[in-house]
């Protein structure tokens, strides 16, 4: 819902009143590629906080790497 929304939001500004099928495809591409970019960065910090908690690592260093 969000994503439809700032997809609207973004088309609105860019095409105006009647956004041309050229204008939809571009801010269309442009959503998408933030929103890999954002599960791309959570991906990476999921994956650095999973291989922090060691058997030798003291339980409150873990969590504040998983936070």
């Amino acid at each position: 819902m969000e994503v439809n929304l700032f997809y609207e939001e973004t088309l609105n500004k860019v095409g105006g009143e009647h956004p041309s099928e050229a204008s939809r495809t571009q801010c269309w591409a442009l959503v998408t590629k933030l929103l890999r970019t954002v599960f791309k960065a959570t991906h990476a910090a999921r994956n650095f906080a999973t291989e922090a908690g060691g058997a030798n690592m003291d339980p409150l260093q873990t969590n504040g790497y998983f936070f």
